[in-house]
């Protein structure tokens, strides 16, 4: 079992564990696995509120994207791929022999 206490907020795995839990930390709040997740909770942030549902969203949502650096390698190879006569090709292409410099001069291992 493991119980985690942040902020007088406990997150434990295992139900059964719940008077055992509420005895011993009598003056917190007990969440389990299937509540929002304890660093939600310990900042204050209860995505069950409905006040607060659309600051859950926007962080749930900014930890699903990729990393940005590889959203702009997956938009320099999709440019890169484009027909040379391409006009938004061609209008990126300072900034795509810029990175293409880069990618030169640290290729992959």
């Amino acid at each position: 079992m493991q119980i985690v206490v942040k902020n007088d907020v406990i997150m434990a795995t295992h139900e059964d564990w719940q008077p055992k839990i509420a005895e011993k930390y009598p003056d917190c709040q007990v969440f389990w696995m299937d509540d929002p997740p304890i660093e939600y909770l310990a900042q204050g942030i209860d995505p069950r509120s409905p006040a607060q549902k659309a600051e859950y969203y926007k962080d749930q949502r900014r930890r699903a994207y990729p990393a940005i650096g590889d959203q702009l390698d997956e938009i320099f190879k999709a440019i890169v791929a484009l027909p040379a006569d391409n006009p938004l090709k061609v209008a990126l292409s300072p900034w795509l022999g810029a990175l293409q410099a880069v990618k030169d001069a640290y290729p992959k291992p």
